[in-house]
């Protein structure tokens, strides 16, 4: 039996968009940190990724989209809710197999 894939999942905020630019530009410019696709392209060939952010979901989407890294992102391990902590027993219960692997 082969193993599947690792999945890794990213938060928006934390490790992709560069929040501090949006903020000093008035929420116009739409930033990732420097390295984000160089990593991204890396991981996505070893790994499946995905997302596990907060926040309003449509905004979450939309940083996505304007800084175009949706498309490194599985929709199936996409996960944007607006409290994390509401869906983190979901989430863990989802992914609990994987580490058997």
């Amino acid at each position: 039996m082969q193993k599947s894939k690792k999945i890794i999942l990213f938060d928006i905020d934390d490790t992709l968009f560069d929040t501090a630019t949006f903020r000093k530009t008035n929420l116009t410019t739409f930033s990732l940190y420097e390295d984000v696709i160089d990593t991204l392209e890396t991981l996505s060939k070893i790994a499946d990724l995905g997302i596990f952010s907060e926040g309003e979901i449509a905004f979450q989407r939309n940083k996505l989209i304007e800084t175009n890294i949706e498309k490194y992102f599985l929709k199936e391990h996409t996960h944007i809710v607006e409290r994390k902590v509401d869906a983190i027993e979901n989430i863990l219960m989802r992914y609990a197999d994987q580490n058997k692997l």
